[in-house]
């Protein structure tokens, strides 16, 4: 198995749903098309640094509608995108606008190109642009032979600073002077000198502070303040000009008076747009330039440290405001004082305004947790108090505050925890609405047995919020992604989602679950292996499947099959030639944008409807991991012109009856109260009716609702063939359900049917029939006696020669009886019947250790596993081990060491090497605030290996070893405060005399483990079973798919190889950092597809991190494009999101002219 999160999202809200919540919240959006570039200019939007867990907090809410009523088109050519940009103040009511600067009542709109504007003298092309708006000037933005001639005679652009000052000293309430426009062709200049050299004065900090004139100019005129709508365009506009150049400490502190107007005025400004606009350029912009200065820098090191108290103190004291005016500036300037209380200058201060938002916070909110878990990473966990702040602690309760509720359902097999505002009843519906959900999807799949038993998903667990609000807290308490209406992770088994009114989203929390609930399904009965592994996920030839089934089986009902939603429909184009076709459904991917899900839907809809023989071979070929089956139906599809045309036809049908198409969900009859009957009454009804033979019944225990599985052999007619066999059941299986309602009890309603394991057995069809339903009588039920479950815990399985080992029995368990004698074997003929003994081995070897539990009625249970003895071994560090000459060893080969690295700590290792060959380092830690070097011993002044990648937790490196003494070296970086607990593993080095063993968990991820099982049951019978179960590499020995962290060049994934595809999501003010290799001097060019266009990309050499190499040079379609001339050596990729984008972006990578895989 390998080690991939499963992270199947739902949507959040479709574009409908996104106009209703616009409406409904009236949120206000003012848009202009003049601050389209303040975030696509290079490193203007850096992250802010990582706390736990990885917080990333949106500036801004962006709407997902924008129209040519609200904004302007920017004109681009390759060097820049077209872009329709958008501002979104959270929650912040008022009117959407068209326009925020009003342009100036002096001179008409006359338009000018930048060769014209060249042409003129310096006055009269000032006063030209200050005439006009911005948006009739043609070529801003653009790189160009006329371009170039306008920015690059500098006297010029000196000209409009010296006019902008003069200006910005004069403008009035009524008269903007022509400021906005000027500072959008200053904008420009700007923009175009960070991607091209050619205008480099223009992009150099010297060049940039001459701007400081004009903006001191603006500060100081009386008229600067909330006002007109003149007065706060010039204000937006002030913002958007520090973004793109710089400014200081000076600046930020005469902002301080409109910040805090702002505040003062909140109720009333909160009512007018453009002041909100105007507010929020101006954070915007100092943010920008504050975080792109301070990325990866020494906060005392910044020319405001210790300068701004003013300014700091001000985003304090909105932080404090706790009613529901101006949520978006309370969030923001929570967002900005958490990460810039150091710039105090005086940690006690910074401390004091935390830990007074935090107090003034609702205890287990998602502000409160914000600035605990800053407090937590950042200042040794103390707040003002004094008081320490036990951060997992906090998690614990918050859980337990917010999910206060949980309900065991089919013996424990299902666990929901829930909000206190989630209804038992809801909760039962959606108990029921994944009975439903099953039963059609295991009749289309043919199997309900678990492909892979004893993952996490042998039990699912559901966690359901209150609100969209609360679920924004499992962010912090989960360490999952909140921006989607639910999401599923399979290796924990575990579905998060939230409760909501139809206003805040347009799927039910019931459909939503009905689509999470396939993953479920998907992952545990259909696909082998983790999401997105293995050879069916390449070119991302599943996405259809996997959204599109989950969409179409979510619309699952008891007795009539599986219905269209109307959820779905309604969003299909009512333009045909906007409509997906077969081929565009069966290529998509999660950069393509929602709209595939919808199109998927009604692709497997007609499959399931028109076409099941179709559906059925690919639910075979991925079952049977038959991927050249499938992607030869997919060929297939892909170029059926009349199957398209079929499939048109059919979706023009649903879309012409949407409006007698509702929304499959579970009936009220599973929620009435029935009259009781027994577990053997329904089982006598269900054969009489159904004829089903060799009848298993099994009650499912649940804490509210109990209910029955009836199973049987149902033989049909003459076989014909198994897609005329599966038509046969699937209609009688409903026969069935509707007879049971005519046999006098009122629970056959909540019955649900389904069948698999399809054979012909003398010439009749037959299968395996299973129902499900209702049990409210358990008085007849007499269950048989389950076996203990014997359990070993011990610290670790190597130990060293006569050192005493606890071995604990107490978490066996008898979950029907008590347990009432132990039995232990050592493996070295001696025996305890203690249930936690002691035990030393005087001799060295591998030895089999053995627990024997029985229970009150006689049954046993039992469980081995191996242990190492040797005579010495090193596993935990030891002090002193800073120099090399206290170095702690041998590490052995695939014996993990672990130790702590304090503050100013090193630690100090060494291992030999007996063979030439490959030595891979893997180094698992709580903390990557480190890093690491290996030295030949015979030559420490060169290190021969380093910290060369990090995946997740996990840091990782490999060299060529020649045979030796090798030194391992630890050490701390970024002036971190608290201790660092790491884990060290070896490959390739000398191995120790004796083979170690690690029982519960691999050693290594690419070793594997022998289970051994010995069970005995109540009659004596004994079974015995040995399995392997291999750990692979995630990796294939490349890189698929991104793992964060990966934000910095320390931990940049990778390496990327030649024309082999990376796939990965960039969230909020989140960068995703690749490294690869060029092998020879060359062309290297960069496709990178994606589903929104809120991103960019620059490419740097590895040793040269200050320039790049090469950017997003142009964008066709979805995917955008660069490429450069490569020489040797090793280069990053840095992805980023700009425009403050609030939406995931899914994105692949494919490179040609670098390294291959070989």
């Amino acid at each position: 198995m390998g080690k991939n999160l499963k992270v199947l999202m739902s949507i959040i809200e479709n574009q409908s749903g996104a106009r209703k919540k616009i409406q409904k919240t009236a949120l206000v959006t003012c848009m202009t098309t003049t601050m389209v570039l303040n975030s696509a200019i290079g490193v203007m939007a850096f992250p802010q640094t990582k706390e736990i867990p990885n917080e990333r907090i949106e500036c801004n809410n962006k709407s997902k509608q924008i129209t040519t009523e609200n904004v302007e088109a920017l004109k681009t050519n390759n060097e820049i995108e077209k872009t329709k940009s958008t501002v979104t103040l959270i929650n912040e009511p008022g009117k959407i606008t068209n326009k925020i600067i009003k342009k100036s009542s002096r001179g008409s709109e006359q338009k000018y190109t930048l060769e014209q504007l060249s042409n003129m003298n310096y006055k009269e092309m000032s006063e030209a642009v200050a005439g006009t708006t911005w948006s009739n000037i043609e070529g801003l933005f653009k790189y160009s032979t006329e371009s170039y001639k306008f920015y690059s005679n500098k006297e010029r652009i000196q000209y409009l600073l010296n006019d902008l000052a003069q200006r910005s000293k004069t403008f009035s309430n009524t008269d903007n002077k022509g400021i906005p426009t000027i500072i959008e062709v200053l904008r420009s200049g700007f923009y175009l000198a960070y991607y091209n050299d050619s205008l480099s004065y223009l992009n150099s900090y010297d060049f940039k502070k001459k701007c400081f004139i004009s903006m001191n100019s603006l500060l100081d005129n009386p008229n600067f303040h909330f006002g007109t709508k003149v007065q706060n365009g010039v204000i937006a506009s002030l913002g958007m000009l520090i973004g793109n150049t710089a400014c200081d400490s000076n600046i930020m502190n005469k902002c301080v008076p409109l910040i805090r107007d702002y505040k003062e005025n909140l109720n009333e400004y909160s009512k007018d747009s453009s002041k909100g606009n105007a507010m929020y350029e101006i954070i915007k912009g100092i943010r920008y330039y504050v975080n792109t200065c301070s990325y990866s820098k020494e906060a005392k090191d910044m020319e405001w440290y210790g300068k701004i108290s003013g300014f700091l103190d001000e985003l304090k004291n909105i932080s404090l405001i706790n009613n529901g005016n101006g949520k978006w500036l309370i969030d923001n300037a929570i967002s900005d004082f958490k990460d810039w209380a150091i710039y105090y200058g005086d940690d006690k201060k910074a401390i004091e305004g935390l830990t007074e938002i935090m107090d003034n916070s609702p205890k287990y909110s998602e502000k409160f947790f914000s600035i605990a878990s800053k407090i937590y990473s950042n200042y040794n966990g103390k707040d003002a108090h004094g008081n320490t702040i036990d951060y997992n602690k906090l998690k614990e309760e918050g859980l337990k505050h917010h999910l206060p509720k949980t309900y065991t359902f089919d013996n424990g097999t299902i666990i929901m925890d829930v909000g206190e505002k989630v209804s038992e009843e809801k909760v039962k519906r959606l108990y029921w609405a994944a009975k439903e959900v099953e039963s059609q999807f295991f009749r289309v799949v043919g199997n309900d047995k678990a492909l892979e038993p004893g993952n996490p998903d042998d039990i699912l667990r559901i966690k359901i919020y209150n609100s969209p609000q609360d679920y924004k807290v499992n962010w912090y308490l989960s360490n999952v992604s909140t921006d989607n209406g639910g999401i599923y992770i399979e290796p924990r088994g575990t579905f998060y989602t939230f409760e909501r009114t139809a206003e805040e989203n347009i799927y039910s929390v019931e459909e939503l679950f009905r689509h999470e609930f396939t993953h479920y399904l998907q992952s545990r009965y259909l696909v082998h292996g983790m999401w997105g592994q293995g050879p069916l996920y390449n070119n991302s030839n599943m996405n259809w499947y996997d959204e599109g089934t989950a969409e179409f089986f979510a619309g699952s009902t008891r007795v009539e099959n599986i219905k269209p939603r109307s959820a779905i429909i309604n969003q299909l184009s009512s333009n045909k030639e906007k409509r997906f076709s077969i081929k565009q459904v069966l290529e998509s991917t999660y950069s393509s944008g929602w709209e595939f899900y919808n199109y998927g839907c009604v692709f497997a809809s007609y499959l399931y409807n028109h076409d099941i023989e179709t559906f059925n071979k690919i639910n075979e070929a991925i079952n049977k991991e038959d991927y050249k089956e499938y992607n030869s139906i997919l060929s297939s599809l892909k170029n059926d012109t009349e199957k398209n045309n079929r499939y048109q036809k059919y979706m023009q049908e649903l879309i012409d009856n949407r409006q007698n198409i509702g929304t499959p969900l579970v009936s009220d009859e599973y929620i009435k109260n029935h009259a009781k009957r027994s577990l053997s009454e329904i089982s006598s009804d269900i054969v009489n009716v159904s004829e089903i033979k060799e009848v298993k019944n099994e009650a499912l225990k649940s804490d509210n609702v109990n209910s029955f599985k009836i199973s049987g052999i149902y033989t049909g007619e003459n076989s014909v063939d198994k897609l005329t066999d599966w038509n046969k059941m699937n209609k009688k299986a409903n026969e069935i359900l509707r007879t049971l309602e005519n046999k006098g009890w009122s629970g056959y309603k909540t019955v649900t049917c389904y069948f698999t394991d399809y054979k012909v057995v003398n010439g009749k069809y037959q299968f395996n029939l299973v129902f499900k339903g209702l049990l409210n009588d358990l008085t007849s039920i007499k269950e048989d006696n389950k076996k203990p479950i014997a359990k070993i815990n011990i610290a670790k399985n190597n130990v060293k020669l006569n050192e005493d080992i606890q071995f604990n029995g107490d978490e066996s368990t008898d979950t029907d009886g008590n347990i009432v004698s132990y039995l232990w074997d050592f493996g070295d003929g001696k025996t305890s019947n203690e249930v936690n003994p002691n035990h030393k081995y005087s001799k060295e070897g591998c030895y089999d250790v053995k627990l024997k539990v029985t229970d009150d009625k006689g049954a046993i249970g039992e469980e081995t596993i191996k242990i190492s003895v040797v005579n010495n071994i090193i596993t935990k560090e030891q002090e002193p081990n800073d120099k090399f000459n206290d170095a702690n060893g041998p590490i052995y080969n695939n014996m993990p060491v672990e130790g702590t690295l304090e503050r100013e700590d090193q630690d100090t290792f060494y291992f030999n090497v007996d063979k030439k060959g490959k030595v891979s380092i893997n180094i698992d830690s709580d903390n990557l605030y480190y890093t690491w070097v290996v030295y030949k011993a015979n030559d420490t002044s060169k290190y021969v290996c380093w910290k060369q990648r990090t995946e997740g937790n996990t840091t990782k490196g490999e060299f060529d070893a020649n045979e030796g003494k090798y030194y391992l070296k630890l050490y701390p970086t970024h002036n971190f405060n608290g201790d660092i607990n790491y884990k060290i593993s070896l490959k390739g080095v000398k191995e120790n005399q004796n083979k170690q063993f690690k029982g519960d968990k691999p050693i290594d991820e690419e070793l594997g483990y022998d289970v051994k099982a010995k069970v005995t049951g109540d009659k004596g019978i004994t079974k015995r079973e040995i399995i392997e179960i291999p750990v692979l590499k995630d990796k294939h020995d490349f890189i698929v798919r991104e793992e964060e962290p990966n934000d910095g060049f320390n931990n940049a994934n990778g390496p990327i190889y030649n024309n082999i595809s990376v796939e990965g999501m960039l969230q909020k003010e989140d960068q995703d950092t690749f490294c690869f290799y060029a092998d020879k001097k060359g062309k290297v060019n960069i496709n990178i597809d994606s589903n929104n266009s809120n991103y960019t990309w620059v490419v740097y050499k590895a040793n040269d991190t200050s320039k790049y190499v090469c950017w997003k040079q142009r964008i066709e379609g979805n995917t955008t494009k660069g490429e450069f001339d490569a020489n040797e050596g090793k280069y990053y990729l840095k992805l980023y999101t700009i425009h403050n984008c609030k939406d995931n972006i899914h994105y692949k990578i494919n490179l040609k002219g670098v390294r291959a895989n070989n």
